[in-house]
C-alpha cells in the first residue's frame, strides 16, 4: 500500500472521529453523566471571577461569589485538566464550545497516536483496525469530548507508550527526557493516567536490561514524586487537602461518590455492573473480537508487544479497583482500558481471518461482527445522548436531598442549599423572594406553610415555590 493511500485512510478516520466528537459540542449538560464535567467548568468560571493568581491555581467549586475564607477547594483531581482549557477561556470568554473543544482536540490527537503506536508495534493494517475500533467505541466517541481528566490523560498515556516503544528500539537520552516530561505531566493530569503509565513501566521492565531497566525505575519514581508534588501544592494552600483525599478511601463500597452511601455494593454487584458497561460502552461486537484476540496475543506476540498491551490493560483495571467507589458511580473511568481492548479486537479480527481450518465459518462471522459494530455503536451512542437542563438562576433553591454533584449548582449559577429539613425550608420561605424547595417522598412541610405553587417532577418528588 503506497504512502498516499495510507495517509488518506488516516485522514478519513480523523475526519469521522472529529465529526463524532463535535456533535452538540456547545450544548450544556445534554446526556448521560455529561454533567460530571461541570467541576472543571465551575473552577474555570472562578478563575474568571477571582483571577487565576488570586486562587493560586487551586480548584475552587463555589458557584456564587464568596470570601476567600469560604472557598470550596477540590483537591481530588490534579489541576492540569482545569488549567488546560482555562487559557482559551481567559482569552475569549467562557462557553461550552471553548471548554469542550480542548478535550475533543485531545481525543482527536489520541486517535492519531493510537494509530502511530499500533503501527510501530504491529504494522499498518493492525494499526488501521485499532484506530477504527478506538473511534467507534461509545466510550471514546461520547466521553472523549466531555470536560474531565480522561481525554488529556488518554493522550498522555498513548504518547508515553509510543515514545517508550521508540526508546526501546533506539535508546537515546532525548527519548528518556521526553518520557520523564510525559510522566510528570500525567501526574499533574489524572491519577488513572498515572497508574496506567506506571503499569506500562512495570510490565515493560521485564523485557529490558541494564541501563534501560534502571531508567524505567527512575521514571516510575519520578511519576510518584510528581503525584506527591500535586498533593504538596494543594496542601500548602489549603490545610484540609490531605484529610479530603484520605476521606475518599474510607467508604470503598459506597454507592455514592461524594459522601458515604447508605447502601453499599457487593463484589458481585460491582462485577456485574462492570461487565454490563463493557458490553455497552465497547459494543458487544468489539468485545467479542477482543476476547478472540487475547489468546493469540499471549501465544504469538513478542515479549514487548505483550508487555505493553497488558500493561495498559492492567493499569486500567487497577485504577477502577483502587477507586472502586468512584468507578462504581462513573462508568467513564473504564476509558483507560480502551487502547488495550481495541488492540485485542484488531488482533482477534486479523488472526481469526488468517485461520485456514476454520475460515468457512470464521470469516462470515467476522464480517458479521464488523458490519454490526457501527450499528451497535450508534445504538448505544443514541442512548447516551439526550437529556436537558432546567434551571432558574434568579431563585434560591433548597432541597432535602444530599448533594448529587456540581452540575446543578453550576448551570443554575449559584450554590443550591442541600439537606434542608422541611421546617427550615418553611422558615426560610418567609425571609425572601423566589424561593423553591425540592422535596421527595415524606418531606411534609409544616402546617400553615404558604405554598405559592407546586410542580410534580416525578411521582415521588415535586418542586414547591414558597415565596
Amino acid at each position: 500500500m503506497n504512502r498516499t493511500r495510507k495517509l488518506s485512510i488516516l485522514v478519513l478516520m480523523l475526519i469521522v472521529g472529529w465529526g463524532v466528537l463535535t456533535i452538540r459540542i456547545g450544548a450544556p449538560w445534554f446526556g448521560h453523566q455529561d454533567a460530571n464535567g461541570a467541576w472543571i467548568s465551575t473552577a474555570i468560571r472562578n478563575y474568571e471571577r477571582y483571577g487565576f493568581g488570586a486562587l493560586g491555581g487551586m480548584i475552587v467549586l463555589n458557584n456564587s461569589f464568596v470570601q476567600p475564607d469560604n472557598y470550596s477547594y477540590y483537591p481530588n483531581h490534579p489541576p492540569l485538566p482545569v488549567w488546560l482549557p482555562s487559557l482559551p477561556v481567559l482569552l475569549v470568554g467562557y462557553h461550552e464550545v471553548v471548554v469542550r473543544f480542548v478535550f475533543a482536540a485531545c481525543s482527536l490527537l489520541s486517535m492519531a497516536v493510537m494509530y502511530a503506536l499500533t503501527r510501530r508495534l504491529y504494522g499498518h493494517t493492525r494499526a488501521v483496525w485499532s484506530a477504527v475500533f478506538f473511534t467507534l467505541t461509545p466510550m471514546f466517541a461520547y466521553f472523549g469530548r466531555m470536560p474531565d481528566h480522561e481525554a488529556p490523560a488518554m493522550l498522555l498515556l498513548l504518547l508515553f507508550a509510543w515514545v517508550m516503544v521508540l526508546w526501546l528500539h533506539r535508546p537515546s537520552r532525548a527519548y528518556v527526557l521526553i518520557l520523564a516530561a510525559l510522566i510528570v505531566a500525567q501526574a499533574w493530569t489524572a491519577w488513572g493516567g498515572l497508574i496506567g503509565i506506571l503499569a506500562i513501566c512495570a510490565t515493560v521492565w521485564w523485557v529490558t536490561q541494564g541501563r534501560q531497566r534502571r531508567a524505567i525505575i527512575v521514571l516510575m519514581a519520578l511519576g510518584l514524586f510528581g503525584a506527591l508534588a500535586v498533593i504538596l501544592f494543594y496542601q500548602l494552600q489549603w490545610s484540609g487537602t490531605w484529610e479530603s483525599i484520605v476521606s475518599k478511601f474510607l467508604w470503598r463500597t459506597s454507592s455514592q461518590s461524594f459522601t458515604e452511601g447508605s447502601e453499599p455494593f457487593t463484589w458481585g454487584q460491582y462485577i456485574v455492573r462492570a461487565e454490563f458497561r463493557f458490553i455497552t460502552l465497547f459494543t458487544p461486537t468489539i468485545c467479542a473480537l477482543a476476547i478472540l484476540g487475547i489468546l493469540p496475543v499471549l501465544r504469538r506476540e513478542s515479549r514487548l508487544q505483550k508487555s505493553l498491551v497488558f500493561g495498559i490493560l492492567l493499569g486500567g483495571i487497577g485504577f477502577v479497583l483502587i477507586f472502586r467507589n468512584a468507578s462504581y458511580v462513573h462508568d467513564y473511568y473504564l476509558m483507560y482500558i480502551t487502547p488495550a481492548w481495541v488492540m485485542f479486537a484488531s488482533a482477534g479480527l486479523l488472526y481469526g481471518w488468517q485461520q485456514r481450518r476454520t475460515r468457512r465459518w470464521m470469516r462470515p462471522m467476522l464480517v458479521g461482527l464488523l458490519l454490526a459494530t457501527p450499528v451497535a455503536s450508534f445504538h448505544y451512542l443514541a442512548q447516551l445522548y439526550g437529556g436537558s437542563d432546567h434551571t432558574d438562576p434568579d431563585a434560591l433553591v433548597m432541597s432535602s436531598l444530599p448533594t448529587i454533584g456540581l452540575a446543578i449548582d453550576f448551570y443554575a449559577s449559584r450554590d443550591i442549599l442541600w439537606e434542608i429539613a422541611p421546617e427550615e425550608a418553611a422558615a426560610r420561605g418567609n425571609e425572601g423572594e423566589h424561593m423553591y424547595y425540592f422535596r421527595c417522598n415524606d418531606d411534609t412541610l409544616p402546617t400553615g406553610t404558604v405554598i405559592i405553587s407546586e410542580v410534580e417532577i416525578t411521582p415521588q418528588c415535586s418542586l414547591v415555590r414558597l415565596s
